[in-house]
């Protein structure tokens, strides 16, 4: 009992917890991990101990190596969680150590040659046949070293001494044999494991099964007399029997047999490809039906009509009997939906239209032109998605929550593809945008009863008139001319109030955001909508994985809600704008792994200060609506090159992040009174 509960004990602290628990094959495969490095270990440990004692020192060199080898294995398999790399590192430690000690024990008549066979054996049992056959190959070329290399006086002497051959003789075989059963009876532990997953997994797909032949005999009376599709379907794909009236008034009527694809093909051909391609997996022995069915598409279509599409398996005890296919007219449904959402991003939106109007124009504006620059079809992939992500994140913060939902919906299939937007889609961004502009429109029309709107021109033509009376004048043109300006301090005060709403969806309502502005004014100007429509992913960032959970904080001693501070500064050569946080830091080392899968240069601070800003690198593990596909900081930093900015990044593990942007104040032009300077020069 003690020693099953050590090897349970092992199992929790060496193999990650995705692995545990996943499919059976991948957690039978990470205990194999961790019970062969554990046989190396122990009888690497033994053979040392022996070495040492009688000197045999290139020997014993080559047992350390494979103690140390399976101790590395395992943390590295502890971080990666890849089971394939371990089993293949694990053959590696064995021959590389097996090499040392066969130099010392008699090269190509030493009785240690026999344990080269545990490389290919490991090899095999974790990571697969043809990885196996590689390895077989290496002891062959092992061991024809060793006989091109026997009898040359540079190989290392014998290091066994006399009286202990025949005893060494005895040790070799038997802790090979030892080493072997240890090997076989882990590989049988961990085959027993999966199998009982396996098993407790088709119980409860029987079970769920006989309840849905139970649920579809009393539901089918009901079915009968609903304005419901209802086809019978058998395994192959045929349409069978009889169907409601419905599937020949949305759908027509279908041939005899005919496959359901291919009825379905008359509407929609990538609907009815995908159906084709899904239901090849509703006879496999390897994905239970339930899954395989939910793969299946679930929408369709027709006209101005969508359908829904539901799929319920019929089983009898032989397997699948037939698939009733029941076809659902959603149509009013998804437009009563989307009438309610368009009514509340249209209360959001005047809601914050009547706080910071300025604010909601200068999202418009930016978002129209992302959406003409993707409309022109002339920019990378990388480009492309970039725009798209900081599209969505800013249609957030406004409240389009629908086009930002919709918009994170592209973005899933544009990385599942690894490509940028067609023509389709960025004709669908178009479409979907102008709608939006179009509802918006009467609101962005109104006036306000306190503001007076002038024109442009006439406010330029006012300012050019007053320079001309004197110094008087001067004065009275530069405060005209402010009027058309933006206070810093109120974009970042909204910026900070949009930021709360985020950090209540995050379950982070303790977040203090903090502005700090000096009386900075900023004149009109697209590249800086372009830089404070995209630094709003660096302000998600901080707040999503920046700051910890409010237990991570308590844990660490800091205050539960956590700080995010956006400061504004200017001196006479540089506007300086800073996101800082007091959160946990960046994880520099998980930046790195990143930047070698990625084949991106890792050496240095600044390597990985450059690998952080390239799109695709996240740390995150997984993607969600706010943050996590690493698209985010590269948006900013292109926005801040354009204006010939500078970003430094500074950061401190468990004391926070803060990211600086630096730009010369005459290509800031912030100050209604900016100075006269010369060529200046930003920090390094």
């Amino acid at each position: 009992m003690e020693v099953k509960n050590g090897l349970e004990w092992l199992m929790r602290r060496y193999v990650p917890p995705e692995i545990r628990e996943g499919a059976p094959d991948t957690a039978r495969q990470g205990q194999l991990v961790v019970y062969f490095a554990l046989v190396i270990f122990v009888a690497a440990f033994s053979y040392t101990t022996v070495y040492l004692v009688l000197g045999m020192w290139l020997t014993m060199f080559g047992a350390a190596l494979a103690i140390f080898g399976s101790m590395a294995t395992l943390w590295r398999f502890r971080r990666t969680g890849r089971a394939a790399a371990a089993g293949q590192a694990l053959a590696g430690t064995c021959l590389v150590a097996l090499t040392f000690v066969i130099l010392g024990t008699g090269g190509l008549y030493s009785s240690a040659l026999a344990w080269c066979l545990l490389a290919p054996v490991i090899a095999t049992m974790i990571a697969g046949r043809h990885v196996g056959l590689r390895w077989v190959l290496a002891p062959i070329v092992l061991f024809a070293v060793m006989w091109a290399c026997h009898g040359q006086p540079w190989m290392p002497a014998v290091e066994t001494p006399d009286f202990f051959i025949n005893t060494y003789l005895f040790l070799v075989p038997t802790g090979l044999m030892l080493a072997l059963f240890a090997i076989a009876w882990s590989y049988e532990v961990a085959r027993d494991d999966a199998l009982g997953r396996i098993s407790a997994a088709s119980d409860a797909a029987a079970a769920a099964r006989d309840a849905a032949r139970a649920a579809h005999a009393a539901a089918r009376m009901v079915l009968d007399n609903v304005d419901q599709g209802l086809l019978m379907v058998n395994p192959e794909g045929l349409i069978e029997g009889e169907r409601s009236a419905a599937v020949t008034q949305w759908l027509g009527e279908p041939r005899r047999d005919e496959p359901i694809w291919s009825f379905l093909a008359r509407h929609d051909p990538r609907v009815a490809d995908w159906l084709e391609i899904g239901w090849e997996d509703l006879d496999s022995d390897w994905m239970p039906l339930e899954l395989a069915l939910d793969q299946l598409p679930s929408q369709l279509v027709v006209g101005d009509q969508h359908l829904q599409l539901e799929y319920r398996p019929l089983v009898s005890p032989e397997g699948l009997e037939h698939v009733l296919l029941v076809i659902s007219d959603v149509t009013a449904q998804l437009a009563a939906e989307r009438a309610d959402e368009a009514q509340r991003e249209m209360m959001a939106m005047f809601t914050r239209y009547l706080k910071d109007p300025k604010g909601v124009e200068d999202f418009l504006c930016e978002s129209t032109r992302l959406v003409e620059e993707l409309l022109r079809g002339q920019a990378t992939s990388a480009q492309e998605k970039r725009w798209v992500h900081t599209l969505k994140g800013n249609s957030a913060l406004f409240g389009l929550k629908g086009f930002a939902a919709w918009l994170h919906e592209l973005e899933d299939t544009l990385e599942e593809e690894h490509r940028g937007c067609s023509a389709q889609e960025r004709a669908a961004i178009g479409e979907r945008w102008q709608e939006l502009r179009g509802r918006l429109s009467p609101m962005l029309q109104g006036q306000r009863a306190d503001v007076v709107t002038v024109e442009r021109a006439s406010l330029d033509d006012l300012v050019r008139r007053a320079e001309e009376i004197g110094p008087q004048g001067r004065e009275l043109a530069r405060t005209a001319r402010r009027w058309g300006w933006d206070r810093l301090q109120n974009r970042l005060e909204l910026l900070a109030e949009r930021s709360k709403g985020l950090a209540l969806r995050l379950d982070k309502p303790d977040v203090v955001i903090r502005v700090e502005a000096d009386d900075i004014w900023q004149p009109p100007n697209p590249g800086w909508s372009a830089f404070w429509g995209a630094v709003v992913h660096v302000v998600r960032n901080a707040l999503d994985h920046g700051l910890e959970s409010p237990e991570e904080r308590r844990q660490a001693g800091k205050p539960g809600g956590g700080l995010v501070t956006l400061r504004a500064t200017q001196d006479a050569e540089v506007f300086t704008f800073e996101v800082q946080d007091d959160g946990r830091g960046i994880d520099w080392d998980a930046v790195a792994t990143r930047a070698r899968e990625m084949g991106l240069p890792s050496a240095t601070r600044a390597d990985l200060v450059d690998a952080l800003m390239h799109d695709g690198l996240s740390t995150q593990n997984e993607v969600s609506d706010v943050s996590g596909r690493g698209v985010g900081v590269g948006a900013v930093c292109e926005a801040c090159e354009a204006l010939g900015g500078q970003i430094q990044i500074h950061s401190v593990s468990g004391s926070g992040t803060s990211f600086r942007f630096f730009f010369p104040v005459q290509v800031a032009s912030f100050t209604a009174e900016t100075p006269t300077v010369g060529d200046a020069s930003l920090p390094h």
